[in-house]
């Protein structure tokens, strides 16, 4: 949201707040190896996973275990991973996979049989909440170990309080996953990008121009207006009138007129009084001379 400003008469300015809409996609994948063609000590090891609410159950933390690497997923979803079998398999604990509302589990329908991947985890695999992105569930899979998980009682909140921004948030995510930057609000002149995004991620994996991308995108907001939701449409006038109650408000015609007529017997007074002013002093002036 910017605002742009304009002269009006000699004392005054009028604004108007300027919205500016940005949009991306993405999806993110998972890969699990093919069953009977796994090498001994090859792979990743589950470290578990945690969001800004649920912390991780492996580590009893909002971070990962030792030796283990944070992958970000979604906006608010961290997996971590190690190949360190030697130090990190003590941390580790089996994992069956992951499944969410519109995506079944392939681990749960023994290995890449025909047929759509259930909505479940693997026999002797539990299923546990990770988070809920934008509505939809993501699940996953995973041994419990009695030693290591320790049931704890969760005080609310449970899950991350939506935005009220937008509800289908949107992202720029750099090459290797681990940037994300908002861009449902992109202000004009916004220098946000770094050298080292060159591209995004989108469905078939193929990078994209940023800066074109946008320039579509924002050239074909005029014209999708009427997409947006009546929710979307309420929260944005909401917040732009918030802005103009802290700024400027618009002014009916009658306000107009008055402040031009106002404007005008001010600029006539000053005009007078420059004018007596300068009168008197002449007088004066006359007077000393003769």
């Amino acid at each position: 949201m910017t605002q742009e400003c304009s002269n009006y008469f000699i004392f005054w300015k009028k604004c108007q707040n300027i919205p500016h809409f940005g949009s991306a996609s993405f999806q993110s994948y998972w890969c699990a190896a093919v069953k009977n063609n796994v090498p001994d000590n090859s792979g990743y090891l589950f470290g578990g996973l945690f969001t800004t609410v649920f912390p991780n159950p492996l580590a009893n933390a909002h971070g990962c275990p030792s030796v283990f690497t944070p992958l970000h997923i979604t906006s608010d979803l961290t997996i971590c991973v190690s190949d360190d079998y030697q130090n990190g398999e003590r941390y580790s604990a089996p994992f069956g996979g992951l499944f969410s509302c519109q995506h079944g589990n392939p681990l749960a329908n023994k290995y890449y049989t025909t047929g759509s991947p259930p909505k479940t985890c693997p026999s002797g695999y539990s299923e546990h909440l990770a988070t809920e992105d934008e509505g939809c569930e993501v699940n996953y899979c995973m041994k419990t170990k009695s030693s290591v998980l320790s049931s704890q009682i969760k005080s609310p909140p449970f899950l991350r309080q939506r935005m009220e921004r937008n509800d289908n948030s949107s992202y720029i995510i750099s090459n290797e996953g681990t940037s994300w930057t908002s861009i449902y609000l992109v202000p004009a002149g916004f220098t946000g990008f770094v050298e080292d995004v060159k591209g995004w991620i989108t469905n078939d994996g193929k990078d994209l121009n940023i800066i074109e991308l946008l320039k579509a995108k924002n050239g074909a907001t005029e014209s999708k207006q009427s997409q947006f939701s009546e929710s979307t449409k309420e929260r944005l006038n909401g917040f732009g009138a918030t802005k103009e109650r802290k700024g400027t408000r618009k002014m009916s015609l009658f306000e107009i007129a008055i402040v031009a007529a106002v404007s005008v017997i001010a600029t006539l007074i000053s005009i007078f009084v420059a004018v007596g002013v300068l009168s008197k002093i002449t007088r004066k002036r006359n007077q000393k001379v003769e």
